[in-house]
């Protein structure tokens, strides 16, 4: 039997995410990105420890790290469709 830490592998997928969403947002002037009247906010699959959850981004800030920078409507202000 092998062993595999999957702990490892999702934390090493998020840092590149991360790596790769930081490197566009530096070359930004003001480094950060809003959505706006068009499109509001974007559908977005973000990770957790036990899945992926669906969050209506509405902005991303320079730096980005696991627990900042992405700014998501709460639930309780999502629109009921």
């Amino acid at each position: 039997m092998q062993h595999q830490n999957f702990y490892h592998q999702y934390t090493s997928i998020q840092e590149e995410e991360i790596r790769v969403l930081n490197e566009a947002l530096r070359n930004r002037t003001d480094k950060e990105f809003h959505w706006y009247a068009d499109f509001p906010y974007v559908i977005a699959e973000l990770s957790t420890c036990d899945s992926h959850v669906d969050a209506k981004v509405m902005a991303v800030k320079y730096p980005i790290t696991p627990s900042s920078g992405i700014l998501i409507i709460p639930d309780e202000d999502n629109e009921i469709t």
